[in-house]
């Protein structure tokens, strides 16, 4: 009976932090965690949440166990506000953390101070992307270049696709428009990926380096 009850409870007790594990998955894209790191992590967000929500509530069991002449019957913790807060806890908590590890924060200013020069991200087919928001023209492995903006493309670079909104083939100095909304292409198809100075951006004079 007991063992019932705790396992009950620790069932619910892990819920918050898989919502804020699964929202985090979402920003992040880090689908090479392990099984013990993704338990971890939701450990760590249930402790946070936790600590949080007992701030301002005094904490209480989500399950209680009663025995009436015998009968045990398991009855629901009936106080609301801390539900709705906890859930509220663990939906908003990833956000901004997601948003610090998606773009870097923690490791530019671990950079900066000189601590390391590594990236956290999975490649550096991720990190171009995410970092250079321009227009890219692609050299394919049949000397074909198509020019276009990378609208979605995969975080790993083994395997990975490039969507080009709006391509264009590159046809000597003209561009001909490629007729169709996206185009998606393998990185087994590409040899080089160029990427393209922004509109009013100049690139450096080398001679003064």
């Amino acid at each position: 009976m007991n063992l019932t009850v705790e396992a009950i409870n620790i069932l619910f007790l892990l819920i918050p932090g898989f919502i804020s594990s699964v929202i985090l998955q979402c920003i992040v894209q880090s689908s090479d965690k392990k099984t013990a790191e993704r338990l971890f992590e939701i450990i760590l967000f249930n402790l946070l949440i936790y600590f949080i929500v007992s701030l301002l509530w005094e904490w209480q069991a989500i399950v209680v166990a009663t025995s009436k002449d015998g009968v045990v019957t398991y009855l629901f913790n009936k106080n609301y506000k801390v539900l709705i807060q906890m859930l509220s806890v663990s939906i908003i908590l990833p956000i901004p953390i997601g948003a610090v590890l998606y773009h870097e924060l923690h490791m530019k200013l671990f950079r900066l101070i000189g601590i390391t020069r590594n990236s956290s991200r999975q490649s550096a087919w991720s990190n171009a992307f995410i970092n250079q928001n321009r227009y890219i023209t692609v050299t394919l492995k049949n000397d074909r270049q198509i020019t276009g903006h990378p609208l979605y493309y995969s975080h790993d670079d083994s395997g990975g696709y490039v969507y080009l909104f709006q391509p264009a083939w590159v046809v000597g100095e003209d561009h001909q428009d490629a007729g169709c909304h996206g185009l998606l292409v393998h990185q087994e198809q590409i040899e080089t990926i160029q990427f393209l100075y922004n509109k009013g951006e100049f690139p450096p004079n080398i001679n003064e380096a």
